[in-house]
């Protein structure tokens, strides 16, 4: 027992000259040792920004953001190019729906238990209706079905209450919702640091965690998508690479124009 009470730092604090019993890990984990450490050799080193040059220390730091992403892929059981790092999980479905570009007649289904950050978002950009629990907190899924008879356009999944622990059969709802033709989105962060949650069925388009559930840091959330569903989105923040993008096109251009003057291509 001492031994994981010394991995993590904040059981050893006091309040009042009483130690600390943390019971709100469904909001958020304590923090590992371990990784206190790997941030704080991070920030030690050269912190650098990742993909923003070619010197060896942005090297070494843009390799293990991508090794990341591909420990994330196997966790999920998807492609690297599918997980989207965010800031947390109310961004990731912040960005599927506005990045779909809903119109108010579309319906969208929510579960009863859902987090507002799965609710707010859908029920500002489309028409929503509420996915009902039995008293026993299972989800009543006769009522599913019926609503599913409407063909929503989203189904918004909550794969673990964040109130009362209970999880959905998630495999089949997913897939009860892809037979009428809905995009599926599931919030996972509840979940994924409890169960082995996988996307290899195909039935979820898009999926939500956040790290600091899950032992890691504040700040830093996935988005898995599809790569048709990705790259259907419709951006919604521009900058960054977008900015590289743009001036990699003028650069072709001018060069082009240079060509056109001096009568061939450079």
């Amino acid at each position: 027992m001492n031994s994981i009470t010394n991995e993590f730092p904040g059981l050893n604090a006091e309040i009042d000259g009483e130690p600390v019993l943390y019971l709100d890990s469904a909001a958020t984990s304590l923090k590992p040792k371990v990784m206190i450490d790997a941030i704080s050799r991070y920030y030690s080193g050269v912190a650098c920004n990742v993909h923003r040059g070619k010197h060896f220390a942005m090297e070494e730091v843009s390799n293990q953001y991508e090794q990341v992403r591909y420990n994330v892929a196997n966790l999920i059981q998807c492609h690297g190019n599918e997980v989207v790092f965010v800031s947390n999980t109310t961004e990731a479905i912040n960005m599927v729906a506005s990045g779909l570009e809903l119109q108010k007649d579309d319906l969208v289904l929510v579960s009863e238990n859902a987090h507002h950050s799965n609710l707010l978002p859908w029920s500002s950009k489309a028409k929503t209706e509420i996915i009902v629990s039995l008293p026993n907190g299972a989800i009543d899924i006769e009522q599913y079905e019926r609503l599913l008879q409407q063909k929503p356009k989203v189904v918004a999944l909550t794969h673990c209450s964040n109130v009362t622990g209970i999880y959905i059969d998630l495999e089949r709802m997913a897939a009860l919702a892809k037979s009428v033709g809905a995009i599926v989105l599931v919030d996972a962060a509840q979940s994924i640091p409890h169960r082995k949650v996988s996307v290899k069925s195909g039935n979820i388009d898009f999926m939500c965690f956040s790290a600091h559930k899950m032992l890691g840091p504040n700040g830093v959330g996935v988005l898995y998508g599809k790569t048709d569903m990705l790259e259907s989105l419709v951006p919604q923040t521009l900058g960054g690479g977008w900015l590289i993008g743009l001036s990699m096109i003028l650069l072709d251009y001018v060069k082009y124009r240079i060509g056109l003057k001096l009568g061939h291509q450079i």
